[in-house]
């Protein structure tokens, strides 16, 4: 490869490091792209790629932007680039061409510019596969999702594999699949560590929390926002009956709102950890372990059996309806309030009914 690629990938590396989550983007496709036509305009094709490659990353799908990279490395006499890039735009995405497309960017103008790139190539009659260092991360990255682990408590994972693998230039409509597969991915993990229905918090440090946070925060990033639908998420990949009652963006900002309460919890700030935990049953009603943290985070700040009735009718409900084998948790925490009282002989007797009563179905 001849020098200008090998800056424009360097400049790429610069321009799209890992400062903001998976997925996201400090400008948009078309911002990215405007930039690039100025550059281009003004000669200096060698700084017009990276900003192409980023309008790529932001908008996989958008066939526009594949011609300009094509057009761009052509003026690099990057010929077998350019050839891979006009095939993606005249095969792949050829059905995304909008129909009142200029008329230079007509398959028919196109397939014209196509010949006259490979025409120039050494190996003229076969098809470029594209970046061979490209090619190589994908399998990797398909490897590691398959594998794990997503995000690695200390540090690796198939999410560094992706942002490595953005910073490096990757720009193929087959984002939108790779992201999907690894949100899908991250959500599994995410669940793994804490499931919906858990009547005990997993016991982890807070960095473990702080990766926990990191799967749900690149989740929202890559998938879950609001602004980005959330409609084709596989069901498959939710809690049945939460998936009937909310959109999952909610659920996740939720069980992330979990995380930020257990993060104070471990930081002893109890008042400020049993108020998040609140605020993630607000959000997701059927969030078992952010009752039971809840409770865990009024013990610890003293709370009395009067001040924690309502968190302890809540923590019940939910209970029974989700978890019937374990409401006798909500009479442990009434009798651990009762004994930090300094009444144990009446922590006792909440335990004893609690024990003489039949198990629930």
């Amino acid at each position: 490869m001849r020098t200008p690629l090998l800056a424009s990938f360097a400049l790429a590396a610069a321009l799209t490091g890992s400062a903001a989550p998976a997925g996201a983007q400090t400008t948009s496709g078309s911002e990215e792209f405007d930039v690039a036509r100025g550059l281009y305009a003004d000669g200096d094709f060698a700084a017009a790629v990276p900003h192409i490659v980023a309008a790529i990353q932001a908008e996989p799908e958008n066939p526009r932007y594949y011609l300009g990279l094509a057009r761009a490395y052509y003026q690099l006499h990057e010929h077998d680039l350019a050839v891979y890039y006009y095939d993606l735009y005249l095969n792949e995405l050829r059905d995304l061409i909008p129909g009142d497309v200029r008329a230079s960017d007509r398959v028919d103008r196109v397939r014209d510019e196509r010949a006259g790139a490979n025409g120039l190539r050494e190996n003229s009659s076969t098809s470029p596969s594209g970046p061979a260092a490209a090619l190589e991360a994908r399998r990797a990255l398909l490897d590691r999702i398959e594998t794990g682990p997503i995000v690695g408590a200390t540090g690796g994972g198939a999410l560094s594999m992706y942002e490595a693998m953005l910073r490096t230039g990757y720009a193929h409509p087959d984002l939108v699949e790779l992201r999907s597969r690894l949100a899908d991915a991250l959500l599994r993990e995410a669940n793994a560590t804490v499931s919906d229905d858990a009547t005990a918090l997993p016991v982890l440090s807070a960095r473990q929390w702080e990766t926990q946070q990191r799967r749900l925060q690149q989740w929202l990033a890559l998938r879950g926002d609001a602004a980005s639908g959330v409609g084709d998420i596989p069901q498959g990949a939710l809690d049945p009956a939460a998936a009937a009652r909310l959109d999952p963006a909610t659920r996740v900002r939720a069980h992330l709102r979990l995380c930020e309460g257990q993060l104070q919890y471990l930081n002893q700030s109890y008042r400020a950890a049993a108020a998040t935990f609140a605020e993630a049953t607000t959000l997701f009603p059927d969030l078992v372990p952010a009752y039971v943290a809840r409770m865990n985070a009024l013990v610890g700040q003293g709370s009395t059996l009067a001040s924690a009735d309502e968190a302890l009718r809540s923590l019940d409900q939910v209970l029974s309806a989700r978890v019937p084998g374990a409401r006798g948790l909500t009479d442990v925490y009434r009798a651990l309030l009762v004994a930090q009282a300094g009444d144990y002989a009446g922590a006792s007797a909440v335990l004893s009914r609690a024990l003489s009563q039949p198990p629930h179905p």
